[in-house]
């Protein structure tokens, strides 16, 4: 049961990653590349990689599908906190259910601290990009 769950929030997550990169960039007013495209990019590639990890991970209960919901669930964060009052709203719905997918999946203790490991360094390594990118662009 916890399975069919966790694929459930990843097609809700993968959903709304798809549909939120789509939205915004139909209606952005400037270029679309190179850095609002890019990041729109890596939006819909990050739903689709969750989607396609969790539904791995319930055939095989292991490997990389354990925890790339997690790390997708940090690199969301990310655009959540620095993209609040734009495109962060529209994807904290994606992030908690790539984050819930994770949960799920996760059996015992140490999985789930690995798996919040991988959400912090997520996060971290998003932000470490997009400051990067803020700096050439």
């Amino acid at each position: 049961m916890k399975r069919k769950l966790a694929v459930l929030f990843a097609f809700v997550g993968a959903g709304d990653c798809v549909y939120v990169a789509v939205l915004f960039g139909m209606t952005l007013q400037q270029p679309l590349f190179p850095l609002p495209g890019l990041y729109f990019l890596e939006i819909v590639l990050l739903g689709l990689v969750g989607l396609v990890s969790t539904l791995q991970n319930r055939a095989e209960k292991t490997g990389w599908g354990q925890f790339a919901p997690w790390g997708i669930a940090g690199i969301l964060l990310t655009f959540n906190i620095l993209g609040l009052w734009t495109i962060g709203l529209f994807l904290i719905p994606g992030t908690l259910s790539f984050l819930a997918a994770g949960m799920l999946q996760a059996e015992g203790k140490q999985q789930f601290g690995r798996g919040l490991g991988t959400f912090f360094g997520g996060a971290i390594l998003q932000l470490g990009l997009m400051l990067a990118l803020f700096n050439v662009g």
